[in-house]
């Protein structure tokens, strides 16, 4: 009996870093520059990093009551249809999914700074793509 458990213990272990590894490999992530768009190789799916909708986000040197928020609208095509979604770094939709694929937002940069204006040349955002299952 400790032999069965020995082994499967094992074979837990086994299949659920295999399928952590699938998982990791279906992902792809691409930073886009403001105004700039990237095609995604493996979901063959591009995104277009449109504006800036909004920016409240608290500096990290500024003590806020709350963190608040940036909203961007990404334009997505997957080379016949494509779509305008907003996307936010706290509140609201994070992400979007589009053709089969789950495409969220995980980081907006940079942090905005108490003492300088951020121009809208200066923002990237950085985008992973996951295939959705079936």
């Amino acid at each position: 009996m400790k032999k069965f458990t020995i082994l499967l213990a094992i074979f837990t272990a086994f299949v659920f870093g295999a399928v952590q590894t699938a998982n990791a490999q279906a992902e792809q992530k691409e930073t886009i520059k403001f105004g700039k768009q990237k095609k995604f190789s493996r979901s063959k799916l591009t995104v277009k990093f449109v504006s800036i909708v909004e920016d409240s986000r608290c500096p990290p040197t500024v003590q806020c009551i709350q963190a608040g928020n940036a909203r961007i609208k990404v334009e997505i095509s997957n080379g016949t249809t494509k779509e305008t979604f907003e996307m936010n770094t706290t509140l609201g939709p994070k992400g979007a999914s589009f053709s089969g694929f789950a495409i969220y937002l995980d980081e907006l940069l940079p942090m905005t700074k108490s003492n300088k204006k951020i121009t809208q040349k200066d923002y990237k955002g950085k985008f992973r793509i996951v295939r959705l299952t079936r």
